[in-house]
């Protein structure tokens, strides 16, 4: 590590997004994706453990799940399906034609990685894969150590 810089305590929980990172010391949350006015995707560590809250749009800009206090709520009916692969480090959630809106994997015990398509009312989505560049973000390749928001895009 360069001179200067703080060691990353080993327990430090890491959030992999794209080709980004994000490092949370002790107890807290990170917004990890916000869209527009829309925070659709967050990632909190407390005492209980690691949990993921969500908010999935459709392409019509519609509401159509919520994953918060480790429930998912599907608010369109058949629209929307939550799937483990029989793993339970896996949240998959699709959409009613089988592509992949929110894609979480417990790594291990201080790892988590995220995936998927975010959208909000007015936006593009934002499509997010492991390793790459998010499009339309300048930073690539980012590692931010303490902060509370992850990726905005206006």
């Amino acid at each position: 590590m360069p001179a200067g810089l703080p060691a990353i305590p080993s327990d430090a929980l890491k959030i992999l997004i794209g080709d980004n990172a994000f490092i949370l010391n002790g107890m807290s949350k990170l917004t990890a994706i916000k869209v527009g006015i829309c925070e659709v995707l967050s990632i909190e560590r407390t005492p209980a453990g690691v949990s993921v809250g969500a908010d999935l749009y459709d392409s019509d800009g519609k509401l159509v799940a919520r994953i918060a206090d480790g429930k998912l709520d599907v608010l369109t009916g058949d629209n929307v399906r939550s799937t483990r692969n029989g793993d339970l480090s896996n949240i998959i959630i699709t959409d009613r034609g089988g592509n992949e809106m929110l894609f979480v994997r417990y790594l291990n015990s201080t790892t988590v990685q995220a995936r998927g398509i975010f959208s909000c009312p007015g936006h593009k989505p934002v499509v997010v894969k492991d390793q790459q560049p998010i499009p339309g973000l300048i930073m690539r390749g980012m590692c931010a150590v303490g902060v509370r928001y992850g990726i905005t895009v206006q």
